[in-house]
């Protein structure tokens, strides 16, 4: 036996192995007749994906978005001058044909290539795929004008959308600008220009006038004044001396200041209200998750268009006819640019209203502004001044200095404005804040700490009850804080705010635009807050409550409520924002400085001015009503072309040309609602 002979038994295994071998191999490629059978169809789907990967172009976006350059418009304009021409020329038949292929390509070659990688990226119903199907068929049919002028249509109408993006670029890009990047730091050698967001808390930072502050800190060495009227929409300066807070955002306007940094650049204000806006800016609202549902008309349409053009010609045999009104369905079947115009309306309302001082976070904060219908208030600091004034001091035992001391002390560090006013009129700071420890402090009603040996209690007439402390009511009108020395009354004190200037007018307008129902919630006694509230004409009034009645009281006008109605509280002090949670709508303002209010309000107000309140609602109407009437005259500009196209009166291109002129009017609709 030679030495590569097999015997027999040998011969057949390695031919059974063989066979199994070549049947696993087959198994590995699609047989046609599998397909048919619907026997391994992953196998034939994974194929199918393969090859339709290997044919995509490579480097074109399935949906890029265009901008509007001189190629662009040189490209419509040239292609128009062609087809001018190619109109007045006396050719016939193949020659008119080839001649109209010359601006078809022009003017089409990028929708076409888009219309291609749309078709293999598993988009059959894609706008591309849709205008360009329609207008080769028309080109087909013989209408070769038809087809060009289509095209040429389509591409005004995606130039046109591109003009409303770049528009809201520029919105961004100058709400952008608020974040300096660099920054001039001191160093051991003197002073250099840094990257901001290499610059450390503790490090110094020199800002010129007229220069714009980089990041958050306290002055070091300087006096001069702020512009901060991008966030505050407040034309007046502030003054900052020494020890002041500033905001990274603002310019200084008249002297060289030294800054010490607060807060990295990530951290920085102007920073986080960029970032907060491009976030809501991405989260369109009712509207646009309205238009999501009605989507689902383009394949439905599609579908309707290629029935006409190629199912009913069958019975009736009219192929021409048939075609051509299957393709007017195709042309006007996209709903892409409807989508478009409510993403914009939502975006340039959220830009536009974040350049004048106000943050809606996402378009549901607009729809539900919009749509408030009861509007909540705290009387402190947002009807009222937030600065109180002490107009009485009347103790029992101390003198009136002494008193007044004793209740400053015993405010330690608390932020409120009464504290504050204590402070100041006790010519106390925060430096004595150490020596007194806070044991409890309660809205609406007081405070109570420790100093030393002695129990101090700052607060109302409930409060005073509470821990059964006997007190003397005075007939005064204002705000009383009783005093008490371990647990022994010691006196009052008299303080007055003011009612804020333009209260009466933005409440006045609020109800204009269609807040039904106001209602003030406070902690104040009800003889001073009665008259406020009547003066300013609210519907409701509770007054002595605590942060907790405040909630019950938010929680039960949330349950009578309508279901299409919303309520909005607002509020200007720290220790209430907690109670946003409880309504529908979080209003919070004058919120530069506070990190807390930027997370927890849906609705911020960078000023310290209740008219922002109006403007904010104004715009957020404004936003709203265009995002809607913008869906809805789209779609019904749609369905009435539709219509006009199946009775025959209607051609492709006169649709394509209404649609295009309806988007432009939305576009525009959308980028000068604030105007």
């Amino acid at each position: 036996m030679g030495k590569h002979d097999v015997p027999a038994k040998g011969r057949v295994k390695k031919e059974a192995e063989r066979n199994r071998g070549a049947h696993a191999a087959k198994q590995k490629h699609i047989n046609p007749l599998d397909w048919v059978s619907g026997l391994n169809f992953s196998l034939a789907r994974d194929a199918l994906a393969s090859a339709v990967e290997r044919l995509r172009p490579q480097g074109i976006e399935v949906h890029r978005e265009y901008e509007v350059n001189l190629q662009s418009v040189g490209m419509i304009g040239a292609a128009a001058l062609t087809l001018l021409v190619l109109a007045m020329l006396p050719t016939k038949g193949v020659a008119r044909a080839i001649l109209f292929l010359i601006p078809l390509v022009l003017i089409g070659f990028e929708t076409l290539t888009d219309a291609y990688v749309e078709l293999f990226s598993r988009d059959f119903f894609g706008r591309n795929v849709l205008i360009s199907f329609a207008a080769l068929a028309c080109f087909c049919l013989g209408r070769f004008r038809e087809a060009v002028v289509m095209m040429l249509i389509y591409r005004v109408g995606v130039m046109i959308e591109s003009l409303g993006r770049a528009k809201r670029d520029e919105l961004r890009n100058r709400l952008h600008s608020y974040a300096s990047v660099h920054c001039v730091a001191e160093t051991d050698s003197g002073t250099e220009e840094r990257d901001a967001a290499l610059v450390s808390p503790g490090d110094v930072i020199v800002v010129e006038a007229g220069e714009q502050v980089a990041l958050d800190g306290v002055v070091l060495e300087g006096t001069s004044e702020l512009d901060l009227s991008r966030y505050t929409a407040d034309e007046e300066p502030r003054a900052v001396e020494v020890g002041s807070s500033v905001a990274s955002g603002a310019v200084n306007l008249t002297e060289r200041l030294r800054i010490q940094v607060t807060q990295g650049y990530e951290d920085s204000t102007a920073n986080r209200y960029v970032h907060l806006v491009d976030q809501a800016a991405e989260k369109p609202g009712a509207a646009y998750g309205f238009q999501t549902f009605v989507s689902l008309v383009q394949p439905v349409l599609a579908a309707l268009g290629l029935i006409l053009a190629f199912i009913v010609p069958i019975f009736t045999g009219s192929w021409q006819t048939g075609i051509y009104r299957g393709m007017l369905v195709l042309a006007v079947a996209s709903v892409n640019p409807v989508a478009a115009t409510v993403r914009l309306a939502y975006a340039c309302g959220v830009y536009r209203a974040a350049l004048r001082g106000t943050l809606f976070k996402g378009g549901s904060a607009l729809d539900r502004l919009a749509g408030a219908s009861t509007m909540i208030f705290s009387k402190t600091g947002t009807l009222m001044e937030p600065d109180y004034t002490v107009t009485d001091v009347c103790p029992v035992e101390l003198t009136p200095e002494k008193l007044l001391l004793v209740a400053a002390l015993a405010e330690g560090d608390s932020v409120h404005p009464i504290a504050s006013a204590l402070r100041q009129a006790g010519r106390i700071g925060l430096t004595h804040s150490k020596d007194v420890k806070i044991l409890e402090e309660v809205a609406g009603r007081g405070i109570s700490s420790l100093f030393g040996t002695k129990h101090i209690y700052v607060g109302n007439a409930a409060m005073m009850e509470e821990h059964g402390i006997a007190i003397d009511p005075p007939n005064q009108k204002g705000l009383i804080l009783y005093v008490a020395i371990n647990n022994d009354y010691a006196g009052y004190i008299v303080l007055q705010d003011h009612q804020r200037d333009s209260a009466f007018d933005t409440l006045e307008e609020l109800r204009i635009l269609g807040i039904k129902s106001m209602v003030m919630l406070t902690g104040d006694l009800r003889s001073n807050a009665r008259p406020i509230a009547s003066s300013l004409n609210f519907d409701m009034v509770k007054c002595e409550m605590s942060l907790e009645e405040k909630a019950a009281a938010i929680d039960y006008l949330e349950e009578s409520k309508g279901s299409s109605s919303a309520i909005a509280y607002v509020v200007h002090q720290e220790d209430e924002l907690e109670l946003l949670s409880h309504a529908d709508l979080g209003i919070a303002f004058d919120v530069l400085h506070s990190r807390k209010a930027m997370e927890k309000a849906d609705i911020l107000l960078m000023g310290d001015n209740i008219a922002l309140l109006s403007a904010a609602m104004r715009a957020a109407k404004r936003s709203v009503s265009a995002a809607w009437i913008n869906l809805a005259a789209l779609l019904g500009l749609k369905l009435l072309l539709l219509i006009l196209g199946l009775c025959g009166v209607m051609n492709v291109w006169l649709a394509v040309l209404a649609e295009t002129v309806g988007l432009a009017a939305a576009v525009f609709d959308c980028l000068y609602q604030g105007k």
